[in-house]
């Protein structure tokens, strides 16, 4: 299998993950709103895993995460982005 590069500065060669970063950048722009700057890369881990359970046209409208794992995600867990949460600690600690 061969190596193949892009050339130095032409993101245009590079169409599909190029894509793939404006879609993630999409998702992530309104929900650093309020936010602290510093969070901007979770908010780009937050927004690969909810594009990893969303259906896929190139996989016959299919879950990448399914395709993958061979089943279905749960996602009874997802929240919106910088919800506000809290920790229960016990009185013994």
């Amino acid at each position: 299998m061969q190596h193949l590069v892009t050339i130095t500065y032409s993101p245009e060669s590079n169409s599909v993950a190029e894509r793939y970063n404006q879609t993630l950048t999409n998702m992530v722009r309104p929900s650093l709103d309020n936010v602290p700057i510093s969070l901007w890369a979770e908010a780009f881990n937050w927004a690969c895993y909810i594009k990893n359970r969303l259906p896929h046209s190139a996989l016959m409208d299919q879950i990448p995460y399914k395709v993958l794992f061979s089943k279905k995600p749960m996602i009874s867990h997802l929240r919106p982005f910088y919800t506000k949460s809290y920790v229960y600690i016990p009185k013994e600690k």
